[in-house]
């Protein structure tokens, strides 16, 4: 293991949480869509609405279009997130084998790239 200095640690620490956010907003942006849908079914149910064919398939389409995007966005992250190089070792950051959730610290050298990371290493630019 080598030596790190701050500014490598730093950028890896911020590009390591801007992955790990765009992940989790994908995610939940796949989430929100399906329960929009949802209670828009439920809606134009329980107000008997009679909705055009074409109107439906239209509406139908920008949710899974949406939701698409979303996925797409989210499973892009994770292969990113999966595949991200410890700067300090080299290895990959969140797994030993196939499997497992990206933490914030390297399950080889310890080294933490989590939020406490970056604001101890922007304190240290600071200085």
């Amino acid at each position: 293991m080598g030596e790190l200095d701050e500014q490598t640690c730093f950028d890896a620490a911020l590009k390591y949480g801007r992955l790990r956010r765009w992940c989790w907003r994908c995610f939940f942006g796949m989430l929100i869509l399906i329960v929009l849908l949802y209670l828009a079914a439920v809606a134009a149910h329980a107000f008997q609405l009679d909705l055009n064919r074409k109107v439906r398939g239209g509406l139908f389409s920008l949710f899974a279009l949406g939701w698409l995007l979303c996925w797409m966005g989210c499973m892009g992250s994770s292969i990113a997130l999966k595949n991200f190089r410890c700067p300090r070792c080299r290895k990959r950051f969140t797994l030993k084998r196939c499997w497992g959730w990206a933490g914030n610290r390297c399950l080889h050298c310890q080294l933490d790239l989590g939020p406490s990371a970056i604001t101890k290493a922007h304190a240290e630019v600071d200085l």
